[in-house]
C-alpha cells in the first residue's frame, strides 16, 4: 500500500500524533482522504516566535516545551535544507461532526492543544460546525522527505511521490488505541461516519 496524499499539521501536533497523546485531529471540513502522510509545519511558531506568551496560549501549559522544541526544529530543518521529513501517517478510523463546544472541551485530554485556542477556532467555523478525525497513526518505516512548501488547498497536501506504507508501525498498540476510541465516542456521543 502507498499514498501521495496528506493532510498539513503543525509539528507539535503531529510528534503527538506520533507519540500516542493525541489521537484526533480537529477540521472545519471533513478529509479528503483515509490514509494520509502527516506533513510537518511551523507557521504557527514563525508567526509569534517574538510573542512567546501568544505562542504558549495555543497549548495546554504541559505541552508548551516539547511543542517549541518541535517548531524550532522543524523551522531549522525548512531553513537549512529546505526540506520536512514526513515520520507519520494517520488513517481515518471514525469522523465525529461536532456542534456543541463544550464537547471540544471535554476532549481536551485527547489532544495538546489549549481550549481557548480550540475554542477560537471552533468560533470560526461555519455553522460551528466541526469535524472531530479520530486518527489511527503509524510510524512509516522510511522517513518521507518534502520540499517545505508541499502543493495543495492549506491544510492538504500531495507528496512529489508515492510513499510506502509497507511495514509502517501503529504507535498504540490495539488496545490502547480502541480504549482512546471508546472514551472519544463516549464523550462526543455524535453522528459518527466512517
Amino acid at each position: 500500500m502507498e499514498t501521495e496524499r496528506g493532510i498539513k499539521e503543525w509539528s507539535a501536533v503531529i510528534e503527538a500524533l506520533g507519540s500516542g497523546k493525541q489521537t484526533i485531529l480537529i477540521r472545519k471540513r471533513p478529509p479528503q482522504y483515509a490514509d494520509m502522510l502527516l506533513f510537518p509545519t511551523f507557521n504557527y511558531y514563525q508567526k509569534n516566535v517574538s510573542t512567546p506568551e501568544i505562542f504558549d496560549a495555543q497549548f495546554q501549559s504541559q505541552h508548551v516545551e516539547a511543542a517549541r522544541r518541535s517548531a524550532v526544529a522543524t523551522m531549522k530543518q525548512a531553513h537549512e535544507d529546505m526540506l520536512a521529513d514526513i515520520n507519520f501517517y494517520a488513517h481515518v478510523e471514525r469522523i465525529i461532526e461536532v456542534t456543541d463546544k463544550k464537547v471540544l472541551d471535554q476532549l481536551k485530554k485527547h489532544y495538546i492543544w489549549a481550549p481557548g485556542h480550540v475554542k477560537a477556532y471552533a468560533d470560526s467555523a461555519i455553522e460551528g460546525r466541526l469535524h472531530v478525525m479520530l486518527l489511527r497513526v503509524y510510524k512509516l518505516s522510511q522517513v518521507a522527505r518534502a520540499g517545505r512548501s508541499g502543493g495543495g488547498v492549506p491544510d492538504f497536501y500531495k507528496h512529489h511521490e508515492k510513499v510506502s506504507l509497507k511495514g509502517a508501525k501503529a504507535v498504540l498498540s490495539d488496545d490502547e488505541f480502541n480504549k482512546e476510541m471508546d472514551s472519544i465516542l463516549s464523550i462526543t456521543g455524535a453522528k459518527v461516519h466512517a
